[in-house]
């Protein structure tokens, strides 16, 4: 039932199997006496704690920049030291992206939605004109709420966190605007945290 499609092809090393799924699944394999068993299965049944972290930009869209810094470069470089910390503990982490790529809002929502997260975490960088601004400002999606910890309190936590760790100045919350299309799409508690100005 998960399977929509399923083609294969010949490589030097064998055979590659490419699948159109349903939905967003782990996968399962056993190789028995020259047969290949594969059992898909919701992220929700192999996982307790689902985190979705996307680092904003990617591909042609550089962001803001400033002085040779791209915001897609800081995006996606922040993902992968929050890589291995997660690595390191009982937390599933899906990623939007781990390379200069760019996929498209939907996929980025579908990512989220599709695994049920308990959070969706955005990772964006801020910029002004003026050199008087900086800090670290979290916005959130005000359209989600659920009672205990939503998209406001994930904000919250996030700003502290963030701004006591890196010593810095927190520059307050802010409700998601229509532009911010993936956090007001996602239907897990999510926030973008903009961790610092360009």
């Amino acid at each position: 039932d998960e399977v929509r499609q399923g083609l294969y092809e010949s490589t030097g090393e064998g055979i590659k199997l490419n699948f159109m799924l349903t939905g967003i699944f782990e996968c399962r394999t056993i190789l028995e006496n020259n047969d290949l068993y594969i059992d898909f299965s919701s992220p929700r049944e192999n996982y307790d704690r689902i985190v979705v972290i996307d680092p904003a930009c990617g591909g042609e869209d550089t962001g803001v920049s400033a002085e040779g810094l791209l915001e897609k470069d800081i995006n996606l470089g922040v993902a992968q030291k929050l890589k291995e910390k997660l690595d390191e503990t009982d937390i599933k982490a899906y990623y939007t992206r781990m390379d200069d790529v760019n996929p498209d809002e939907d996929d980025r929502v579908e990512l989220a939605n599709g695994t049920k997260a308990d959070m969706y975490i955005r990772i964006q960088v801020d910029f002004n004109e003026s050199s008087n601004i900086y800090g670290t400002t979290t916005v959130y999606n005000g359209d989600y709420f659920i009672p205990g910890f939503g998209s406001v309190e994930l904000a919250d936590t996030l700003e502290r966190e963030v701004v006591t760790s890196i010593k810095g100045k927190a520059l307050g919350l802010s409700e998601a605007e229509q532009e911010d299309y993936a956090l007001r799409n996602v239907t897990v508690p999510a926030a973008a945290i903009k961790a610092g100005c360009i």
